[in-house]
């Protein structure tokens, strides 16, 4: 559970999603839940008076009943149009985010096998989180929220019905956080697969030339196969893992519904539950049994994201490191408004140096006096600092530029 905390947090933090936008879409997916179950409860009533005779039926209940399912087509409306906005900011944020982190790369270092892969997993991965999150995260923040507030309202109507179906959908939730490890440690490998295929797909595309030379095609062609196999290798053993981790998913999916018809059976004919608890349970249960598989098999791929997310989460946060320090850098050098470093002049004619490995920075806003005994070289310090004199070593720099080619 904690694991699947971190990898969602560190893909929110990826997508740089704001808080105030995480708890607005929250909020929305609360009260979408709350009406859901509002008019399931008020359900019960509405049926059961009915069914009784038409003189005990309490119209009230029925205009709270009709009130409750307006506002919970209303909200959620209000949740997948605030969704999708949202999904549509982030997805400009985030392809300015990655063009931008391919800009700061060295253009010379492109060709590095290295830098190679960076821009391969920026334009690639990216974009498959991107359609893995534009589909899962409406289900990873409502599901939840709508279950928890199901299997309350599932209470409230009839206890002993709880009773027996929240147990069943517990033990279906372990048994697929125990699976959780394995798909995990199936999608690292196909992670490490695939990057080692492909790395070496461009080693040989670049040194083409060179195997031709040395006829290596036959060795070449037999490392291709084997890491070929390899990847595919785990693709099939990760893919094997995904359909065993869904069986937490299909058990939460059919026996909740079929343990209610079951009681239904039993107990309706009895008189001990009436049509509208048998109704108003069953009509929430399989509300929420269905999404919450959903859910669970998302939660499935979102362990299968580990490898792409940790490996996108660190180029990323190397793109931070660099722009804060590009950042730091431009700051300083824009507050340096001259700046000489071992600077020595010597007058014409003069074997003695009137200045000698002269350091110096004044900064923006900074006033600085220049003293000194006649001859100590106060006026010629002036004049290199305008350009006047050509100094004979070392650097000056006047508004980052040389002043000797601005005179």
């Amino acid at each position: 559970m904690l694991s699947n905390i971190k990898l969602l947090n560190k893909m929110i933090k990826i997508l740089e999603i704001k808080k105030s936008q995480a708890f607005f879409l929250f909020f929305i997916c609360l009260i979408s839940a709350v009406a859901h179950i509002s008019y399931n409860l008020l359900l019960k009533p509405v049926i059961d008076k009915s069914l009784i005779s038409e003189n005990n039926i309490n119209f009230e209940y029925i205009k709270l009943f009709l009130l409750s399912v307006i506002l919970y087509i209303l909200f959620t409306f209000i949740r997948k149009i605030s969704f999708l906005i949202i999904n549509m900011k982030i997805e400009k944020k985030l392809n300015y985010k990655v063009s931008e982190t391919i800009s700061q790369m060295k253009i010379n270092d492109f060709d590095s096998k290295k830098e190679g892969e960076k821009v391969a997993i920026l334009s690639k991965k990216v974009p498959e989180l991107k359609n893995f999150f534009d589909n899962s995260f409406e289900k990873i923040i409502f599901t939840p929220v709508n279950f928890l507030l199901t299997m309350a309202g599932i209470l409230l109507i009839d206890y002993k019905t709880g009773i027996v179906i929240i147990p069943e959908v517990l033990i279906s939730i372990l048994i697929d956080f125990k699976y959780g490890n394995v798909i995990i440690d199936s999608s690292n490998e196909v992670f490490k697969a695939e990057n080692e295929l492909l790395s070496y797909q461009k080693e040989v595309i670049e040194d083409m030339e060179n195997i031709k030379m040395t006829k290596n095609e036959n060795y070449i062609y037999k490392n291709y196969s084997e890491k070929s196999e390899k990847y595919l290798r785990k693709t099939d053993k990760m893919l094997k893992d995904y359909q065993t981790a869904y069986i937490p998913g299909l058990l939460n999916e059919y026996l909740p519904t079929i343990l209610l018809l079951a009681v239904g059976i039993f107990r309706v004919p009895a008189n001990k539950m009436s049509y509208g608890t048998f109704l108003s349970s069953l009509n929430l249960v399989v509300g929420a049994s269905l999404p919450f598989s959903h859910f669970l098999r998302t939660m499935t791929k979102l362990k299968g994201q580990k490898a792409k997310i940790d490996e996108i989460s660190e180029l990323f946060k190397q793109r931070n490191g660099k722009s804060e320090e590009k950042s730091k850098n431009e700051t300083e050098e824009e507050n340096k408004i001259i700046e000489m470093k071992n600077v020595s002049y010597t007058y014409i004619n003069k074997k003695d140096e009137i200045l000698k490995n002269i350091d110096m920075e004044i900064l923006k806003n900074e006033k600085v006096a220049i003293i000194g005994k006649t001859g100590s070289g106060k006026t010629t310090l002036l004049k290199i600092i305008l350009g006047l004199y050509k100094v004979e070593k070392g650097t000056v720099r006047v508004f980052n530029m040389n002043p000797e080619k601005n005179t």
